[in-house]
C-alpha cells in the first residue's frame, strides 16, 4: 500500500475521518449557519473542508508542506491556500481575504520533533 507506515496509513480511513470531521462541524454548529468563509489550519488530507463544502460553506486549507497529504487533498478536490508550519512567535501568512471562522482541529503544533 504505497509503502506507507502505520502512522500515515491511518489517514486513508476516509470514513473514520469524515465522521470525526462531521462531528467537529456539528460541534461548532456549521450546519445551522448561513454560508461562511472558513480557514482550516492543519488541514491534513482535507476531510474537514469536504464536510464544510457539503454544508454549503467555502473552506480554505492551510498546512505544512508534504507530498502525502497534498496527494490526498487533490484527490478530495481541495486546494491549499497557503503552506505554513506553525511555530512559536511566527505569524500566519498574510491573506488577501478575511475569514468568518478559523479552525484548528487535532493540530499537534505543540509536538516536539527530535532530530
Amino acid at each position: 500500500m504505497l509503502g506507507l507506515g502505520p502512522g500515515k496509513r491511518k489517514y486513508l480511513d476516509t470514513e473514520r475521518f469524515q465522521r470525526e470531521a462531521r462531528s467537529d462541524a456539528l460541534a461548532i454548529r456549521l450546519d445551522k449557519l448561513p454560508e461562511k468563509t472558513i480557514l482550516d489550519v492543519g488541514t491534513g488530507p482535507g476531510h474537514f473542508p469536504i464536510v464544510c463544502r457539503e454544508m454549503g460553506h467555502t473552506c480554505y486549507c492551510m498546512d505544512k508542506e508534504g507530498k502525502f497529504f497534498e496527494g490526498l487533498r487533490k484527490q478530495n478536490g481541495m486546494e491549499m491556500l497557503a503552506e505554513h508550519f506553525i511555530e512559536p512567535m511566527v505569524p500566519f501568512p498574510k491573506f488577501r481575504m478575511r475569514f468568518d471562522i478559523v479552525t484548528l482541529f487535532r493540530v499537534p503544533f505543540n509536538l516536539v520533533l527530535s532530530e
